[in-house]
């Protein structure tokens, strides 16, 4: 999925299937280029549910993104610095 979209911005959340690992790729989250390692993609290795499905809690406020998983025993947290416009509503698939 993708939040705070536009101009050019989003920062991407989910599942990487091959790799098992949720992910959050701020690489394009706005204001990226005042540090060469602040934009990333931030990674943790989890396991698939016995039902095949990846449940993930995703909190987004103006500076920040959340992502928790299994139970909260799994967390991402980023901060962003995203432009005035972009826009808080996520795209892509659920």
């Amino acid at each position: 999925m993708k939040v705070r979209t536009g101009n050019g911005q989003e920062i991407r959340i989910g599942y990487d299937w091959s790799a098992g690992e949720v992910f959050v790729d701020r690489t394009k989250s706005g204001d990226v280029g005042f540090s060469l390692d602040f934009p990333g993609v931030q990674r943790a290795p989890i396991s698939v549910g016995a039902n095949g499905k990846v449940t993930l809690r995703v909190l987004v406020d103006w500076s920040s993104v959340e992502v928790f998983t299994q139970d909260g025993s799994v967390a991402i947290t980023d901060q962003i610095f995203p432009d005035p416009s972009s826009v808080m509503r996520p795209s892509g698939p659920t």
